[in-house]
């Protein structure tokens, strides 16, 4: 999202993710906005600033917004217990439309509808949203964790073990067996 040779480029370091749209012209805008990850609502594992990158395509009735997010969480590996930091780089895109809302229309995911008279829109809800939908169900320190010894608890990436207990899954259990009849 790098701003072309006509495209003012703006920088934000506010607490809020808030663009003034009051008196923006048509056309293409770049805006480069940051905060602290607790001014918009993310959870301790968060502890670094959030960078924010918007283009917005401006209409006579609707805003485009092309965004970009980029910040570092610290999380704990679910195989090995180990605290790791992890870099986020999310995007998404969002329309904000101007027009009266009523209860029979639906309105989809990706349109916010804006009153007139509004000066701001304000991402840092979706910012936090979209941040917190990028951290994995599953958190691993690296695709290839060996994890924890089930016997001893050591970390196998870091030592082997000498518990000698075998990595296995009782489901398996009747083909083993089946296996070994036939030998």
């Amino acid at each position: 999202m790098k701003p072309g040779p006509n495209i003012p480029k703006t920088t934000s370091t506010a607490g809020e993710l808030r663009i003034n749209i009051s008196k923006l012209s048509e056309g293409i805008h770049d805006y480069q906005l940051s905060t602290l990850s607790k001014n918009i609502g993310l959870d301790e594992r968060f502890n670094d600033s959030v960078r924010v990158d918007v283009d917005i395509d401006k209409s006579s009735n609707q805003f485009y917004l092309k965004v970009k997010i980029d910040t570092n969480g610290n999380f704990e590996c679910d195989r090995c217990l180990e605290r790791f930091e992890m870099h986020l780089d999310i995007s998404y895109e969002m329309a904000y439309m101007y027009r009266q809302a009523t209860d029979l229309e639906e309105i989809p995911d990706d349109v916010h509808i804006i009153k007139p008279d509004m000066n701001h829109i304000d991402i840092s809800e979706d910012v936090r949203e979209y941040t917190m939908l990028a951290v994995p169900i599953k958190i691993l320190c690296s695709d290839d964790c060996a994890g924890l010894c089930p016997g001893c608890g050591t970390n196998l990436n870091k030592n082997k073990c000498s518990c000698g207990i075998e990595d296995s899954d009782s489901r398996w259990e009747p083909i083993s067996k089946l296996l070994k009849n036939t030998k």
